[in-house]
């Protein structure tokens, strides 16, 4: 594969704790240089990153006193409406109240990212996709029990125009730039009803951004 370092050495293992760094890679591969590639390693999905709501503000797209007082208020409402009705679990809830959860979530977010600037949009999509941290796909399919290798270059991107955001269904975001398209589906994080309800996205993109390299 040609756009791996040429005579690969060494490899290591990354952390959980460097994921919470912008380090978006499974394993990264050294050669006699140093020069270094990394490799995510998937089963049954290419997702890319899973950020949690707070992103949105850390990275740029929205003042971080603004969105913590909507997003905080949003949640808390939710969470109390649950409790008062004796859920515990997710699990727990109706179709009906997990859709009117996610669709509010995600309506909040569409509405933050159509108010961002290009230049912000753009400083959240390096940390989105990890655009300095390019990378190789290993991706295991349980059906057809094979493996293969996808590389992606989504520098594309640091010459965005200007993006489309839409609601793909309840819990799922649709952004579109030119001809290319990403997803970002929102899930819970954990099963358990927490105060500060723990949820995140799965970033998938369009099979169209990769190349096979298998």
């Amino acid at each position: 594969m040609s756009y791996l370092p040429s005579n690969p050495k060494t490899f290591r293992i990354c952390s959980d704790f460097e994921g919470r760094t912008g380090i978006t890679s499974d394993i990264i591969v050294y050669n006699d240089l140093q020069e270094s590639f990394g490799i995510s390693c998937k089963r049954n999905n290419l997702s890319l990153k899973h950020p949690r709501p707070s992103a949105f503000y850390k990275h740029g797209l929205l003042e971080k006193k603004v969105f913590i007082k909507y997003y905080k208020e949003m949640i808390h409402c939710f969470y109390f409406s649950w409790k008062k009705k004796g859920h515990i679990c997710f699990s727990d809830l109706s179709n009906w109240e997990k859709n009117q959860f996610y669709r509010t979530i995600n309506l909040f977010i569409i509405n933050i990212l159509k108010q961002s600037s290009s230049k912000n949009f753009k400083k959240f999509l390096i940390f989105l996709f990890a655009l300095n941290d390019p990378k190789v796909i290993l991706y295991y399919n349980d059906q057809k029990k094979q493996y293969d290798f996808y590389f992606f270059d989504l520098t594309i991107f640091l010459n965005i125009k200007k993006p489309k955001f839409s609601l793909r269904n309840f819990n799922t975001i649709e952004i579109t730039i030119d001809s290319y398209t990403f997803f970002m589906r929102l899930h819970t994080a954990k099963n358990r009803i927490q105060k500060n309800i723990s949820i995140k996205y799965d970033v998938t993109l369009q099979k169209s951004f990769f190349s096979n390299g298998s």
